[in-house]
């Protein structure tokens, strides 16, 4: 299932972005499989924008109503 209705938010083509959430990847549609490559070098990018700190860590959230 991939007909799914979400908000856009457009960056330009080289922002830096922060990592994708761990539980992404367990929770993800399979047509969405793929989607993290096109953004690895925005990645990189984020964690070297953030020197020696780069070890970021993003915020799991889970919603139990839907386990």
């Amino acid at each position: 299932m991939c007909n799914v209705t979400t908000n856009r938010v457009f960056l330009d083509s080289t922002s830096p972005i922060p990592p994708i959430a761990c539980n992404w990847r367990n929770y993800r549609y399979l047509c969405a499989r793929g989607w993290e490559i096109t953004y690895v070098p925005r990645i990189e990018a984020f964690r070297s924008s953030l020197g020696t700190n780069s070890n970021v860590a993003t915020q799991e959230t889970i919603d139990l109503d839907e386990i």
